[in-house]
């Protein structure tokens, strides 16, 4: 079996976004849902592992990000549980280098989500883009709302992009 390799990067929430008001439990099936909702979005190759950093990676401002705190074990397995009716295996990496960026000889897939955040009528909006080894990638800012218990996709706001 041919498998291509996923990584996944978490920009959890910043201060003062109001996204700390939700708990481990809730981070995790919201960014379960924004990452089964990439898959269907922008179709990533379907035997990929997941590989996602233990480190999360904080947004200082201007576009750029820095590497902050290391993901806690039981957020990473919370996340990993969550996406378990994928049909996939996430496997949690130190590093991006760790991952290979090659589709054709079996890496080469990225996940990035952004920090949540928490709007007023209580729905979260994330960022996310999936990359595809040099062969494509694309991106958008996902809504997120509780609907009968369950952290569902209704929407997506701002640009998206393709290529």
């Amino acid at each position: 079996m041919s498998l291509a390799l996923c990584m996944l990067l978490i920009v959890l929430p910043s201060c003062g976004n109001g996204s700390s008001a939700l708990s481990e439990s809730n981070l995790a099936k919201i960014y379960a849902a924004v990452i089964k909702r990439l898959y269907e979005d922008y179709r990533p190759p379907p035997s990929a592992v997941g590989y996602m950093t233990k480190y999360f990676i904080e947004e200082s401002g201007g576009g750029k990000t820095s590497v902050g705190g290391p993901v806690s074990q039981s957020l990473q397995k919370a996340i990993s549980s969550s996406l378990a009716d994928m049909h996939k295996t996430f496997v949690w990496v130190d590093n991006i280098t760790d991952v290979p960026k090659d589709i054709s000889s079996g890496g080469g897939c990225q996940i990035v989500l952004g920090n949540i955040h928490l709007q007023r009528n209580n729905s979260v909006q994330v960022t996310a883009s999936v990359y595809f080894g040099g062969t494509g990638g694309g991106g958008t800012t996902y809504i997120v709302e509780l609907i009968d218990g369950v952290w569902t996709v209704t929407g997506k706001t701002g640009s998206s992009w393709i290529s």
